[in-house]
């Protein structure tokens, strides 16, 4: 099999990633190095802080800020009250004792590079709330469409993803793709001095210069003109490069990747993030206490509507997790095969094929109901979806076949595409809900835990709304004796769904003819059809017929209307006047 190594070996990653921080600053000649551990009283800066100063005399941290207005406060003035809470700490630091690298709109922290002489001046400060390592991360890395039922999502009930929009945090998207360039409607660029075209920290280009982002983001939203047809194929997309072209970056730079959406937000009505990325570093619970920036920008970002995925990493770990996929309201998504693909792989182990980072692992049989043995997983994990082997839209142009949990994440976004198309006002948790509640559970071989394996088809039948509403004009009508009246009728399939109508007639004493059946309508599309009634010769002036219509959804029997029709025969006598000469 022709297998595409999708990753470095982390040895070589955190090479460069260390090579790539700036030189040591010297000391501030007003206050002396101090690279021993705080005192209890001072616990705001980590242990790990601490190690890192007395290794190399600087460290590259985010310094989170206590929240000057409260999770729940308007955007508008959280933007001021964060900015001056960032400028009075800033005004402590000089720029020997502390580089910036981010300063974040909405989300009360600060990233940089910090010398001993910065955490002395801050460590007390009322204002900060920590000092902790700003971690290091990697991206992890048309069958499963059909497997899943979104073929049926988009052929029968009519929604692939359209008026949703989707923001991708990865290594960019290839805007030239022939697949994804119709989708693009935004972008913007945050990674350590990789931005294009320049080299710059930020950009306005998502441009992808490594091929994992342009794989996702095909998830998602291929159009089909190459690759097959995405999970919601009409959706639109934001692309955030967050990743450098050898697709690593740090957490910093997905915060700021975050805080940008939390600002673009309504601006490009964004429902759905995917971050199909992790920390190196592992969590054997929830880390909001590990990552609290990123906690608290993804706690804005829910309570503003998005849902946000993220994938669990490929290290094969029973027990513990990537962040982000750790973080309180990100939906964490592992990976099964997407279908019986014998041995996985064909030979050796992933590591042996793919590199160190991956477990020395081999999945046989495999399935769809096999969830792979490179998935991180714990009782965290929220859901798995097809992850191996799936083939997307390539870097360059064509297609690539990748495996992965990075694989696994957009499949879940694009289907909580289609379920936001189908019902618009749908929360973070219950689409969350709603996708564990119609999957299937299958378990994981590793620790023995059980996880909903998702369905696009289940998840979106179980939003179906059936409604109609038909009206007759005339509602009533005369005709002759002997003869055949006919009532137009108009019909509007109301639902959110397409939906077949059946037709029955009640009540009536006089012939009456319906179709029996209209459709199958299109969700708020409208037809006109007729009903025919026939006046017996025998009926006399006056004589009034009622007839009952009713029409009934075949898709939910419960939801009907009735249309009631009146019919009054009247005499035509001709008078021919007497004329006298």
């Amino acid at each position: 099999m022709n297998r595409r190594r999708l990753f470095p070996a982390m040895a070589l990653i955190l090479m460069l990633l260390l090579v790539a921080l700036p030189t040591a600053y010297s000391a501030a000649p007003d206050r002396p190095i101090d690279t021993t551990a705080p005192s209890p009283a001072a616990q705001r800066v980590g242990d790990p802080v601490w190690a890192a100063l007395a290794a190399s005399g600087r460290a590259r941290v985010i310094i989170a800020l206590h929240d000057p207005v409260g999770k729940a406060s308007e955007l508008g003035p959280r933007v001021q009250k964060v900015a001056q809470a960032q400028t009075g700490v800033l005004s402590r630091l000089s720029a020997q004792e502390f580089t910036l690298i981010h300063r974040y709109i909405s989300v009360p922290a600060l990233a940089g590079i910090i010398t001993p002489q910065g955490v002395t001046a801050i460590e007390n400060d009322p204002r900060v709330e920590s000092v902790y390592l700003d971690q290091p991360g990697a991206g992890h890395l048309g069958q499963s469409g059909a497997a899943l039922g979104a073929n049926v999502v988009h052929s029968s009930y009519g929604f692939t993803g359209q008026g949703v929009t989707v923001a991708v945090l990865d290594t960019g998207v290839d805007t030239t793709h022939p697949d994804l360039n119709a989708a693009i409607v935004g972008q913007q660029c945050f990674t350590n001095n990789n931005c294009p075209p320049s080299n710059t920290p930020t950009g306005s280009s998502a441009q992808d210069q490594n091929g994992h982002g342009t794989h996702v983001t095909g998830i998602i939203a291929s159009r089909g003109v190459v690759s097959s047809v995405g999970f919601a194929p009409d959706a639109q997309i934001v692309a955030v490069r967050v990743l450098d072209s050898t697709g690593s970056g740090f957490v910093s730079d997905w915060v700021a990747g975050l805080d940008w959406v939390r600002l673009n937000q309504a601006a490009l009505n964004i429902r759905i993030i995917n971050m199909s990325l992790g920390t190196f570093a592992l969590y054997s619970g929830n880390c909001d206490a590990q990552e609290p920036t990123m906690a608290a920008v993804v706690n804005q970002l829910t309570a503003a509507g998005v849902a946000i995925f993220a994938s669990t990493g490929n290290q094969g770990s029973t027990n513990r997790l990537a962040s982000p996929a750790c973080i309180s309201g990100v939906i964490g998504v592992g990976a099964t095969y997407d279908s019986d693909l014998g041995r996985e792989p064909d030979s050796g182990s992933y590591q042996s094929n793919f590199g160190f980072a991956w477990p020395a692992c081999a999945d046989d049989p495999t399935s769809l109901q096999k969830i792979t043995c490179f998935t991180n997983s714990n009782a965290l994990m929220d859901i798995v979806a097809p992850g191996a082997q799936i083939t997307a839209p390539k870097w360059g142009g064509g297609t690539t076949t990748f495996w992965g949990t990075s694989q696994a994440s957009p499949t879940a976004a694009g289907i909580a595409a289609l379920m936001l198309q189908a019902q618009p006002a749908l929360t973070p948790a219950q689409i969350e809900t709603t996708l564990k509640t119609t999957g299937t559970p299958v378990i994981d071989a590793k620790n023995g835990l059980s996880f909903p394996m998702i369905n696009a088809l289940n998840a979106v039948m179980s939003l179906r709304a059936y409604g109609m509403l038909a009206q007759a004009n005339p509602a009533a009508l005369n005709a002759n004796q002997g003869t055949t009246a006919t009532y137009p009728l108009a019909l509007t399939n109301t639902a959110n769904v397409s939906d077949t109508i059946d037709v029955s007639v009640s009540g009536n004493t006089w012939s009456t003819v319906a179709p029996p059946s209209l459709g199958p309508l299109l969700a708020g599309a409208s037809t006109t059809f007729s009903i025919t009634v026939t006046v017996p010769p025998t009926a006399t002036d006056g004589q009034t017929d009622t007839a009952v219509v009713t029409l009934r959804s075949r898709g939910d029997t419960t939801k009907a209307v009735e249309v009631v029709l009146t019919t009054t025969a009247g005499r035509k006598r001709v008078y021919l006047p007497i004329v006298q000469r």
